[in-house]
């Protein structure tokens, strides 16, 4: 990652193999301890303070007792602390794209 400090605070689950290698060679941020789903340490993450941070799923709700309901929140919270963020979005989620994404995903 070109000598910046960089961590992951977000995957999906389920990774190809290409990026669990690449996974295996970065600082991982584990999900707060009794999440009760898919969620940002945000405290620990701010503690840690990175260069930079990897989440996965920006659209993404967060579970119940999660600091903040959205994930956007978590990555905006972050930012302003000066961590700078590096994150994905699933392009059925941005509403301006949807039908978009709708006719390319009915393609044979």
């Amino acid at each position: 990652m070109r000598g910046q400090d960089v961590v992951v605070a977000a995957t999906q689950r389920a990774a190809s193999p290409e990026v669990e290698t690449v996974l295996r060679s970065l600082e991982v941020i584990p999900p707060p301890a009794g999440a009760a789903g898919p969620a940002i340490d945000v405290e620990a993450v701010l503690r840690r303070h990175p260069e930079v941070v990897l989440i996965d799923g920006l659209a993404y709700h967060n579970p119940p007792g999660s600091k903040n309901p959205e994930r956007w929140q978590d990555v905006d919270e972050l930012l302003s602390a000066g961590i700078s963020v590096i994150t994905s979005i699933n392009l059925q989620f941005i509403k301006e794209r949807q039908q978009q994404w709708r006719r390319s995903a009915e393609r044979p």
